[in-house]
């Protein structure tokens, strides 16, 4: 009797964790936002110490998230920016940015992108020759990010 109980527990644990260890195929893929700092910014983006104006002369999109590791916000949007970063794939290069860890220096990124509140995000677009505005994402659907994202490049795309 003991040896069928135990058994039957075992095979009980053995379903329920296999159960469990099963990724349900409704989960969207994810793809982590590589963080920069203002190293890679300006020699990807932008370096305000070589033009005082903005320029970026890439060839890719780029979408820029900024945020902190504190904004409770911010780790809300985070898994759907990083759940449209596998959709987007290699259409859109998506970069985050913890604007705790890049104060005091050049470039203010508030300033330049005219943002006061996180998350925001800025869609840099092929030789563009003026720094877009950012816009503000908390609180939004992955459908209204995904709406925002597929008109700010809309230009591209014709």
């Amino acid at each position: 009797m003991k040896k069928r109980i135990t058994i039957a527990l075992a095979l009980l644990i053995g379903i329920c964790t296999a159960s469990l260890a099963q990724t349900d195929e409704n989960t969207p893929a994810r793809k982590k936002l590589e963080e920069i700092g203002k190293p890679t910014f300006r020699q990807t983006i932008w370096n305000p110490n070589k033009n005082k104006k903005f320029t970026y002369t890439g060839d890719k999109i780029i979408l820029l998230d900024f945020g902190a590791k504190w904004c409770k916000p911010c780790k809300k949007t985070t898994p759907i920016l990083e759940e449209l970063n596998a959709e987007y794939g290699d259409q859109i290069q998506m970069y985050s940015i913890d604007i705790d860890n890049e104060a005091n220096s050049k470039p203010d990124y508030p300033t330049v992108f005219k943002f006061e509140n996180i998350p925001a995000i800025v869609v840099i677009k092929p030789n563009m020759k003026k720094a877009p505005v950012a816009y503000r994402i908390g609180g939004k659907t992955k459908d209204e990010i995904r709406a925002l994202i597929d008109a700010l490049i809309a230009d591209d795309k014709k």
